[in-house]
């Protein structure tokens, strides 16, 4: 958004704001309704579509889903928008108010010089020209309106003037500095202040003693009054220029331990609430839920802890710690010293949270796993339980016929139990084919280790078929030599019965798929089984032959009608089996990223960290070791928001697939953001730390001064030498501070050791005894240069550029105004460059970024960063200097993987800052082609490598490799094939492909149930699906 758009005073961005709030609490909420109905309409279309096996339609809701993101999206760019144009109209007001002050006080200060400098001309002018009185009266007078009017009114008022232009000044100081503006040049000079203080004190001395030389009456006691009042003037003087810098430094240290004692506070008030949470989550791990219910319901609770309890929690955690951190800062860049009691409730917070989160972390990772053994393992063992039941039930049922003995007395009987005999050896067949699915089930249950006994006791109950089908068969063998008529009908009935028994079979699959669905165990493909084989049995079990019974005939239309009921559910459960694996098949790979970019954020926070932590103690720091340590963490600042953004954009992508919930990460996105901010914080307590730190300031001179102040006090008489020998130390008297400014006078009581009741030893002073110490250098961590972090920053640059044009133009325009000076041009990155368009190149980026189209961010990749910098070395090798190097970028890419779509490389010298790189290439001064600012603002490139290299003529030369697509290489060949649940092995292959469209073939088989063999070389890959038919399909691709 452009800034005239969002307001230009704080009311009217406050309106903005409302609006935005309005939008997401009232507006938003029936649209994203609306929109989940649109979804679910156009995926019951999908459906439906595929259930009558016709094509599916284009995915209109994913579509939706897209745009809806976008919205998100531009919405959150907005409020991020608004808060910082908020900050820029407050900052804005604050450098105006300080602006103010600084002339306000200028304009006094130009006046009270004015007076000084005109009293001080005038007792000078006086004692130059003789005019002390003509007659001794007349002199007498003079003195009494000097001692009357002058000392005792005029000049102490001088001085209260002179102590709050002085205050103000410093207040000045301490405000540009809060505004990181340069310290002001004050007009007149502070010194040139104290410079005529001093000059009229000097001038005041010698017109007084002229006078009084006048009247000859300089006696002994009043030339020793006069000497002790000139100490008297040059110490106060001394004192006023010596002290404030002193009391300055003594109270931000005071207000440093000040928060963080609050910091302190507020962490012990909140320490029991933590441990008795982190209490209530290790009982819940103890006694988990016993259903699926009581599994949801703890997730939802866990999941509203995290937002409600432990987010608000942590982040005032982190606020503390950065409160603690910049505390102790300020007082080492102080040299003021600290303790480490200061931050010790801090830190047991701290390792008290740390002791929550795993107890968070372990709950969740239990209610998942529970959960899924609940979805999936679960649901299994049921399906495998009531298989064996059935199988169980029916070894019962016919125990009659399989335990009878009988031979049979006549025809008749033999034919009778014969047929028993027939019909309970063709029902066994499709019992041990049902026994082998579920035995097979049961292996697969059996892989979860706590049900694994469960499942053994169900398939406990198939024991007695096999010997079942041994004696089955000598029954039929023994009656078969029995029977010798009505071989026609019971034939007939033999064949109807296998029939009916086949169809009974294939009916109670269906049943058991269409009312026990289990989505993700049963396959696209099984159910597709199910309806073919009932379909061909339905059409040829009726007309029944003349030899079946009427039971049988009963029967066949009883399961007729049960299947014409069934038939309909079969492929709803076949589309509901498609999403599944697909959502499943996704959900892995999310779930595995978003863990992987949680732990990366970690790290990258712990090294933030460990750089900005001071460790409370005595000991003073260095204001370069501090900026350092920034320095290191702003080079590496772009991979905190790189992290963070990926991590919300995975979890915008789980939502889509509905698969967030089972997560398992306990690190949330708010957690991370929260991270991100206490680094930034930190950051900015470190930086105001550093740029607060004063120069070493030694006592000696207030010392001194302060004991010219004591030896100008009293009636100067000379004390006994009895006095000077058993008290050697000069003192100074508490009633020789009243012509001191008050604070001043509080200030040298407060930190000098007094000396009895009245007075203080002057000798003592020393508010900041570590001035006289050597401050050793900080250990930081040896990394200098972090290519991996420059990278980050790179590209998250050219990211700001490509995402939010706009935006990332109007931050362009700030960074480089007043930067052209004709056809020169100085960057805020340092250097002078002479170039052949001038401003006018600029002007004419910055039209175009704010009118372009948001385009998709850019994902570093290492390896295309390793083919970077070879490219960077190499032209930095060569001795024919730009442009000349060896390899192609194909030679490169090919040496690390395969890349597909369209690719090419930016190269860049003379700079290496992030910001620098990109305005650098975007401007593309006297190009004008304008070929690297339209290459980086590619719409199809996706991926993207960083490399930079030194220079021996040219300082430096950075490369930007740029890619659609990017799959490394496998070591070798390699053949897996995968069917139901993708493998890890089968994941690799999947991404060593190059070709979305190959890898959509693949996945799209196998979250139907299809066995799915990839062939993997080095120059290409079959993919092979298997067809239930026997039928294969291949696809091949080649990348050469």
């Amino acid at each position: 958004a452009k800034p005239e758009n969002l307001g230009s005073t704080p009311e009217k961005i406050k309106a903005c704001q409302d609006a935005l709030g309005n939008f997401r609490s009232t507006e938003k909420p029936p649209k994203e309704a609306e929109k989940v109905k649109l979804q679910e309409a156009l995926r019951e279309v999908a459906n439906r579509k595929l259930q009558e096996g016709r094509d599916e339609p284009h995915p209109l809701d994913q579509d939706m889903e897209k745009a809806w993101k976008e919205m998100e999206k531009a919405a959150a760019d907005l409020e991020r928008a608004l808060a910082a144009r908020e900050h820029k109209l407050n900052r804005d007001a604050g450098c105006a108010e300080t602006d103010k002050l600084q002339d306000d006080n200028q304009a006094k200060a130009k006046k009270w010089l004015a007076e000084v400098e005109k009293q001080s001309d005038n007792f000078a002018s006086k004692v130059k020209s003789g005019e002390l009185g003509v007659a001794p009266g007349e002199t007498q007078r003079l003195l009494d309106g000097l001692r009357a009017n002058f000392q005792a009114q005029a000049k102490p008022a001088l001085a209260k003037d002179k102590a709050g232009l002085e205050g103000e000044r410093r207040e000045v100081e301490a405000r540009r500095q809060q505004e990181e503006r340069e310290p002001p040049a004050w007009q007149p000079p502070t010194e040139a202040l104290s410079n005529a203080w001093k000059a009229l004190g000097g001038n005041e001395r010698d017109y007084e003693k002229a006078l009084m030389d006048k009247l000859g009456a300089l006696k002994k006691e009043e030339e020793d009054r006069l000497g002790r009042q000139a100490k008297k003037d040059n110490a106060l003087a001394k004192l006023a220029e010596l002290l404030p810098p002193l009391m300055e430094r003594t109270g931000r240290a005071k207000a440093a331990a000040q928060r963080g004692a609050d910091a302190a506070k507020s962490a012990a008030a909140l320490l029991p609430w933590v441990e008795e949470e982190t209490a209530k989550l290790a009982a819940k791990l103890a006694a988990p839920p016993t259903n699926d219910a009581q599994v949801a319901d703890e997730l939802g609770k866990l999941s509203a802890f995290n937002e409600a309890d432990k987010q608000p929690a942590l982040d005032k955690l982190l606020d503390m710690q950065a409160a603690c951190n910049e505390a102790t800062a300020v007082r080492q860049a102080q040299r003021a010293g600290s303790s480490p009691g200061d931050t010790a409730p801090v830190e047991a917070l701290a390792a008290a949270f740390a002791k929550l989160s795993e107890a968070e972390a372990a709950l969740k990772m239990s209610l998942v796993a529970k959960q899924q053994r609940m979805l999936g393992p679960t649901m299994e063992l049921e399906r495998l339980r009531r298989g064996c039941r059935q199988v169980s039930s029916w070894v019962l049922q016919v125990q009659p016929i399989t335990s009878c003995a009988e031979a049979g007395a006549t025809e008749g009987e033999v034919l009778v139990l014969l047929e028993d005999a027939e019909r309970v050896k063709e029902e066994l067949k499709h019992q041990q084919v049902a026994a082998a699915r579920l035995e097979a089930l049961g292996a697969h249950v059996s892989k979860d280790a706590e049900l694994a006994p469960k499942a053994a006791g169900c398939l406990a109950l198939l024991t007695a078929l096999p010997a079942l089908a041994a004696a089955m068969a000598r029954r039929t063998a023994k009656l078969l030599e029995e029977l010798e008529r009505q071989r026609r009908l019971a034939k007939e009935r033999q064949q109807f019965g296998t029939k009916l028994c086949a169809f009974r079979a294939t009916v109670v699959a269906g049943t058991e798929v269409s009312a026990f669905p289990i989505a993700l165990y049963d396959t696209s493909e099984s159910i597709a089984a199910i309806k073919e084989e009932g379909v061909l049995q339905a059409e040829g079990l009726l007309p029944a032959p003349e030899g079946a019974t009427d039971e049988a005939r009963q029967e066949a239309q009883e399961l007729l009608q049960q299947w014409a009921e069934l038939f309909p559910t079969l492929p709803v459960r076949q589309a509901d089996s498609v999403v599944a694996h697909r959502a499943a098949l996704h959900a892995t790979k999310l779930h595995e990223d978003y863990k992987t970019t949680a732990e990366a954020l970690l790290a990258w926070h712990g090294r933030c960290l460990s750089l900005l932590s001071l460790a409370a103690g005595p000991a003073a720091v260095k204001a370069a070791d501090l900026s350092k340590a920034l320095d290191m963490v702003e080079a590496q600042r772009a991979e905190g928001d790189a992290h963070t953004r990926l991590a919300e954009d995975l979890v915008r992508e789980m939502q889509s697939y509905g698969v967030e919930g089972t997560n398992p990460c306990a690190i949330s996105t708010g957690e991370m953001r929260a991270k991100l901010r206490q680094i930034k914080e930190m950051s900015r307590g470190l930086k105001a730390a550093a740029a607060g730190s004063p120069t070493m300031c030694l006592p000696e001179p207030v010392v001194e001064a302060l004991q010219e102040l004591g030896e100008s006090h009293g009636d100067g008489r000379r004390k006994s030498l009895i006095r000077r020998l058993s008290n050697p130390t000069p003192q100074l008297p508490l009633a020789a501070l009243e012509p001191m400014p008050a604070d001043q006078a509080a200030f040298v009581r407060e930190v000098t050791p007094s000396s009895g009741s009245d007075a203080l030893q002057p000798g003592g002073f020393d508010p900041f005894p570590a001035d006289k110490l050597d401050i050793p250098d900080r250990a930081l961590p040896k990394v200098g240069f972090d290519p991996r972090a420059h990278a980050f920053a790179v590209v998250e640059a050219v990211n700001r550029a490509r995402t939010n044009p706009p935006e990332y133009a109007d931050a362009l325009a700030a960074s480089l105004a007043g930067c052209y000076s004709g056809q020169t041009f100085s960057p805020p990155w340092g250097g002078r460059l002479k170039t052949e368009e001038g401003e006018a190149n600029l002007l004419e980026l910055l039209q175009q970024l704010r009118v372009m189209a948001p385009r998709p961010a850019l994902r570093l990749l290492h390896p295309l960063s390793e083919a970077a910098q070879q490219l960077a070395e190499e032209v930095a090798a060569s001795a024919e200097g730009r442009g000349k190097h060896n390899t192609s970028l194909e030679e490169r890419l090919k040496a690390r993987g395969k890349w597909a779509g369209a690719g090419g490389e930016a190269v860049v010298y003379s700079v290496r800052q992030p910001d620098a790189v990109v305005a650098m290439l975007l401007l593309g001064d006297g190009d004008s082609t304008r070929r690297n600012r339209t290459f980086l603002l590619r719409d199809d490139l996706k991926v993207a490598g960083v490399g930079l290299a030194d220079h021996a003529k040219l300082d430096s030369v950075g490369v930007l490799t740029l890619v659609s697509m990017f799959a490394i290489n496998l070591p070798g060949a390699v053949s897996v094939e995968c069917q139901g649940d993708i493998t890890p092995d089968f994941q690799n292959v999947i991404d060593a492909i190059p070709s979305e469209q190959a890898r959509d073939i693949a996945t799209e088989a196998l979250v139907k149930g299809k066995k799915v063999l990839l062939e993997y070389e080095l120059t290409g890959v079959a993919i092979t699906v298997s067809e239930r038919d026997g039928s294969k399909h291949v696809s091949r691709l080649k990348w050469g």
